[in-house]
C-alpha cells in the first residue's frame, strides 16, 4: 500500500512521531498487537483502497490544519516542504468534505449496539466498554478523513467492535452514515510496512482522539483493559498519550 499523498508533506513536522521513542506497552505486557499473533489483534482500520501515511505528523498536522482555513492548510506544508503539493491540497480538501467529523460524533451518538455486540466482550462494567467502542469509531473517523492507519488501544474494545461488525447490517448502515464507506478491520495490525508500526499507530490514536474529542471529554481507551480487569490487557501509558498531546499542543502553536 502506497503512502499517502495528501499528508506525506507533513514530513517537516515530525516532532509529534519522534517524541515518544519509548515502547508503548501495558505496564509490560505487549499491546494491541505490538507482537503478532492470532491471539493479539490489533484492530487497524483504514478505508478499503485507500492508502495511508506513515507517521503521527500526518495526523497531528492534519489537527493543526483543521483549525486553519481549508484554502491555505496544506499550502503552508507546501511551503515548509519546498514541494509542489498542489494536487495533494485538492485532495485533502476533497477527503475533509467526504467524511465530516461532526457527522461521525452525530452518528455515533445515535448508534444502538445490539446486544449481540457483547457475545464475545463478557468484562464488566459494559457501559466502560460501550464507551470505549463509541470513542474507537469516533477516532476512525478522524483516521478515514486523513487517510492514516490507527491501531486499537483496548483488547475489550476490540471484542465489542467484532461483535458489532458481525451484525453486519447495522454496521453497514452504520458505517455509510458516519464515515459514507465501509470501515474495515485488520486484524493482524501491520500489513504493509507503510503503515508503520504498532507504536506508530497507537500514536496516531491518540493524535486522532485530538480531533474528536469534546470540551473536557476524557478518553477511556488507554487503560480501559486494567478498568475491566483482563488477565492481558492492552493499552498506552499515560505518560505515553501526555508526550504525543504536547507535541500536538507545540504544533497548534505554529
Amino acid at each position: 500500500m502506497a503512502a499517502a499523498a495528501t499528508m506525506a508533506t507533513a514530513a517537516p513536522v515530525a516532532a509529534a512521531s519522534a517524541a515518544v521513542t519509548a515502547t508503548v506497552a501495558s505496564r509490560g505486557t505487549p499491546c494491541a498487537g505490538a507482537t503478532a499473533s492470532a491471539s493479539s489483534c490489533s484492530g487497524a482500520a483504514v478505508a478499503s483502497g485507500l492508502p495511508c501515511a506513515v507517521t503521527a505528523a500526518g495526523l497531528a498536522s492534519a489537527n493543526v490544519a483543521s483549525n486553519r482555513d481549508d484554502g491555505n492548510a496544506t499550502e503552508s506544508h507546501e511551503e515548509e516542504d519546498g514541494r509542489d503539493t498542489h494536487g495533494a491540497r485538492i485532495w485533502a480538501m476533497r477527503l475533509r468534505r467526504q467524511v465530516d467529523l461532526a457527522r461521525v460524533n452525530r452518528s455515533v451518538a445515535e448508534l444502538a449496539l445490539p446486544e449481540a455486540v457483547w457475545k464475545s466482550c463478557p468484562w464488566q462494567p459494559r457501559e466502560l466498554i460501550e464507551t470505549g467502542l463509541r470513542q474507537w469509531l469516533r477516532c476512525a473517523g478522524a483516521a478515514l478523513r486523513y487517510r492514516q492507519v490507527i491501531g486499537m488501544p483496548s483488547h475489550a474494545v476490540d471484542e465489542a467492535w467484532h461483535g458489532l461488525i458481525l451484525c453486519t447490517s447495522t454496521y453497514s448502515v452504520f458505517c455509510e452514515s458516519a464515515y459514507s464507506q465501509f470501515l474495515h478491520h485488520h486484524p493482524d495490525g501491520l500489513g504493509s510496512p507503510s503503515q508503520g508500526s504498532m507504536i506508530e499507530q497507537l500514536r496516531r490514536t491518540v493524535v486522532a482522539w485530538t480531533l474528536v474529542a469534546g470540551a473536557d471529554e476524557t478518553c477511556v481507551l488507554w487503560d480501559l483493559d486494567f478498568q475491566v480487569a483482563l488477565d492481558e490487557p492492552w493499552g498506552i501509558e499515560q505518560e505515553q498519550v501526555d508526550a504525543v498531546l504536547a507535541d500536538v499542543t507545540k504544533l497548534s502553536r505554529r
